[in-house]
């Protein structure tokens, strides 16, 4: 649900004006859909509408990463992942832009070992990159072994994580920083990670 701003209203108005839209847009699908979902932007600021109507809401988590100050954003970073990043430039990586055959192997490979079921195909990742432009960031080591990737995709506002994958060793946040760097460098200005509610991932990119 996305509302025009109104930089001039009161709290009381602007909340007022939010729960009147969701009411009348949600008693208007329910006249033209059987099965309705919903899924809201994480500024959006009152979701007892669908509470109302009976809906059951659940909340899922993110985190936006402002990147206009790097130098900010390594310092926040803790020191363990700062020392692993250090430990693995020391090295002369060695990356790789754009394989989506191989970013498609590491995330099977990631799941298999979780044991999940992939959840996207390569055909779906090939279209992520060819219809939406996303840029993808793969590290190799010195055999030429694919280590992790990220995929990132990235819109006039900011970029957002959207797939991660590794063969099991601890490089992931290295590519995650690498990908940050080309982003800042690139002029976004913040990253969504997209998703946060499992614990482990959460605690990944927290």
């Amino acid at each position: 649900i996305l509302i025009a701003p109104m930089p001039s209203a009161k709290y009381t108005s602007l909340m007022s004006m939010h729960n009147e839209v969701a009411e009348n847009l949600i008693t208007f699908l329910e006249t033209k859909y059987s099965k309705i979902g919903i899924s809201n932007h994480y500024e959006f600021p009152d979701i007892r509408p669908f509470l109302w109507k009976g809906y059951d809401p659940s909340v899922k988590y993110t985190y936006v990463l402002d990147l206009t100050n790097l130098k900010q954003v390594w310092e926040g970073l803790e020191k363990d992942t700062r020392n692993l990043i250090r430990k693995i430039q020391k090295t002369s990586p060695d990356f790789d832009l754009g394989a989506f055959a191989v970013f498609e192997k590491l995330y099977r490979q990631t799941f298999e070992r979780k044991g999940l079921e992939v959840p996207a195909d390569y055909v779906f990742l090939l279209n992520m990159g060819t219809k939406f432009g996303a840029s993808i960031w793969t590290y190799y080591d010195k055999q030429k072994n694919p280590k992790s990737s990220v995929v990132m995709l990235q819109d006039s506002k900011r970029a957002y994580y959207e797939l991660g994958a590794s063969d099991g060793d601890d490089t992931s946040a290295f590519t995650l920083w690498v990908a940050l760097e080309a982003l800042n460098n690139a002029g976004a200005k913040e990253v969504d990670f997209v998703g946060c509610n499992s614990r482990k991932i959460g605690a990944f990119k927290k």
